[in-house]
């Protein structure tokens, strides 16, 4: 801050020095007396000059020096009058004038600070002069690439390398609409690959602020569909239920996700909290409380409540595995009894795989076929399962 004081002092010196021949006092005018007795003066010296020259007689020239004497007296009380008027109207031109001279040169940077203070940003970080040129053709010369790009597929709309060049410059612009549109004409002419598939899916979620609409939805489903495995879409399509008010299949479906992929993974926080939110949303519109809720789901195997995922927040890697550990054996109990649950199965499968324990994987994925030999459909997904997992 101490900067724009300094400026401010600067900006009144330069301001003092500029002014200073606009607004000075005029301390060598005179009155019209004053200048006659100067003729007069000048006229007794031109009169001395000719007697020497000769060109005047002595007589003619004493005579002139009477006569311009006479009208020389005749001047001082006016003299006197002139010079009074002239030195109370000098005075108060003078007041003004300085008045007027420093009200400019002390307001005008004193009203240019306050005005920064009050509409500036100090809080912006300092740029070099020069960076400021480099990021502007930077931007410059963006701007042109993206331009001739769109050009290029105003002309061959079909090119889908083009459309998928340009759609993830449209995602870090925040132009989401562009870049929905660019992923799903690069899916329509090279194919509906994942990759595509997720970007048109997100740019329709942040075109529309997080709510995952319907083109989202169906974009992530046919991503399941090659990839039973990707945790984003499972995850959007999981956020989606959970708009839709289902809350129930939402957190069933979190809870699965808490059961697979690294424990330390960062997304698993994020699904964490939104299980948590989603159980205290079902615990505060039921009747009977939470605590039952809680208990209820803990309890049963089917996942970690919401209990469980504010306290897993704050534990060690170590103390965070052996909950996931006593869920996990928790399920196992559950199934014991009741293994007509294929989902149950399929989680147990896979939570035992990211323990590490294939031995348990492998022996539950046995179990899980003999439960489930008459059903050619499950058994197919089973089979399935045991390949991509390598079991």
């Amino acid at each position: 801050m101490l900067i724009w004081f300094i400026f401010a002092i600067l900006t009144a010196l330069v301001l003092a020095v500029l002014l200073r021949p606009f607004y000075r006092g005029q301390t060598d005018a005179r009155s019209r007396t004053a200048f006659d007795r100067e003729v007069y003066g000048d006229q007794l010296a031109e009169v001395e000059a000719d007697v020497e020259r000769g060109v005047l007689e002595a007589e003619e020239a004493e005579a002139a020096r009477i006569e311009i004497s006479r009208r020389l007296i005749s001047t001082k009380d006016t003299l006197e009058e002139d010079a009074l008027q002239a030195s109370s109207g000098v005075v108060s031109q003078q007041k003004f004038k300085n008045t007027m001279y420093w009200s400019t040169a002390l307001l005008v940077p004193v009203l240019s600070l306050c005005g920064y203070l009050l509409l500036g940003r100090t809080d912006l970080p300092g740029q070099p002069h020069a960076g400021r040129f480099e990021k502007t053709a930077e931007n410059q010369q963006i701007a042109v690439l993206i331009a001739r790009v769109e050009e290029r597929l105003r002309l061959q709309p079909g090119d889908g390398r083009g459309w998928a060049v340009i759609a993830p410059v449209y995602m870090r612009q925040g132009r989401f609409d562009d870049a929905a549109n660019a992923y799903r004409k690069a899916g329509a002419y090279l194919g509906e690959k994942v990759e595509y598939l997720t970007g048109m899916a997100e740019a329709l979620i942040s075109a529309n602020r997080g709510i995952v609409p319907d083109a989202a939805r169906a974009a992530y489903e046919k991503v399941l569909l090659k990839d039973k495995s990707d945790l984003r879409a499972r995850f959007r399509l999981t956020l989606a239920l959970e708009q839709d008010g289902k809350l129930e299949a939402a957190a069933e479906q979190y809870r699965e996700l808490m059961l697979i992929g690294d424990p330390e993974s960062p997304w698993r926080k994020l699904v964490g909290e939104r299980l948590a939110f989603v159980n205290e949303q079902m615990s505060g519109g039921a009747a009977g409380g939470s605590k039952t809720a809680d208990a209820g789901s803990g309890a049963s195997g089917r996942g970690p409540s919401a209990s469980d995922v504010r306290a897993a927040q704050g534990m060690s890697a170590q103390a965070r595995s052996e909950m996931i550990n006593n869920m996990v054996g928790r399920l196992a109990a559950r199934l014991k009894d009741d293994g007509d649950d294929f989902e149950g199965w399929m989680r147990l499968i896979n939570a035992n795989v990211v323990l590490g324990k294939m031995d348990a994987a492998r022996a539950a994925l046995e179990t899980a076929r003999k439960q489930f030999s008459s059903d050619k459909s499950r058994s197919a997904t089973l089979d399935q399962l045991g390949r991509k997992l390598g079991l």
